[in-house]
């Protein structure tokens, strides 16, 4: 504190709390997590949120790698010192199938729990992949925020147009741009409920009428349409993945054998490659 160090000592177990470094060298300890779950197994790791995942026909299958992948990860947080939530731990079954029995899993001797949605790293993802849950909890989150903009546009000691405007793209449009590559595929009817934030949001930064027309409230307030910044977003993503050669979505993107896929079933999203 100030001019005054504490005493030198050696810590054992854990990072220091509250340091620059803190972060580093938590990443640092917990990184080597991935290297024990198999390769048939996919997995995403984000400081200290971790994904694993896997695809089969046979649900059989799906239950065993998942289950020695699990009890990879226990024997390693009993070595490395972490501990692994069971209370925080939490599956989701993707299926389109209306009768298709959940995989029974166990974190030590504890079920894991499976939900229909579930929240990760900011997105709700739910078990048909209709981002509909997200959307509507997107969109009562967004609505919330309006009675910011409310407040500020008071006319007669409100800010003024450039002010609010600001306030919507840092506040607002913000949060409707997080994960908007990943719930862009949703129906149009699904991310027609974000359009009403957005065309309610420009007229109280305009003051403009309900009555006004939407194309005169983007030119008026130099914004594009929900749906064209979404396709703006989702083609710089797709750049910066192809500029990339270490990118972890590259061998992904470039796969041929997803375009099959993709003509077989496709969906509302436009294809880029």
């Amino acid at each position: 504190m100030g001019n005054t160090y504490s005493n030198i000592f050696c810590q054992e177990e854990g990072v220091p709390q509250g340091s620059v470094l803190s972060v580093t060298l938590f990443v640092l300890a917990i990184n080597p997590i991935l290297s024990v779950i198999p390769q048939t197994v996919q997995k995403n790791l984000y400081v200290d949120d971790l994904h694993i995942s896997c695809y089969a026909r046979n649900m059989q299958l799906i239950e065993r790698q998942l289950q020695t992948a699990i009890n990879n990860i226990v024997e390693w947080s009993k070595k490395s010192g972490f501990t692994i939530s069971a209370q925080k731990t939490i599956g989701i079954h993707f299926c389109k199938q209306p009768l298709h029995p959940d995989p029974e899993l166990l974190l030590s001797v504890v079920p894991i729990r499976f939900q229909d949605n579930y929240k990760f790293l900011g997105i709700v993802f739910d078990k048909r992949l209709t981002c509909l849950p997200h959307i509507a909890s997107l969109r009562k989150r967004c609505l919330r925020s309006l009675n910011i903009l409310r407040t500020l546009s008071n006319t007669s000691w409100g800010a003024d147009c450039s002010c609010l405007l600001r306030v919507y793209r840092s506040v607002i449009r913000s949060l409707i741009a997080y994960g908007s590559v990943v719930y862009g595929s949703a129906r149009p009817s699904y991310l027609k409920r974000l359009d009403y934030v957005h065309h309610q949001a420009l007229r109280l930064c305009l003051g403009a009428f309900r009555t006004s027309p939407i194309p005169s409230l983007y030119a008026e307030a130099f914004e594009p349409s929900l749906s064209s910044r979404r396709d703006k977003l989702s083609l710089s993503y797709y750049f910066r993945i192809l500029s990339n050669d270490n990118h972890p979505l590259r061998r992904t993107l470039l796969n041929g054998n997803n375009n099959c896929l993709f003509n077989a079933r496709p969906s509302f999203w436009t294809a880029y490659a």
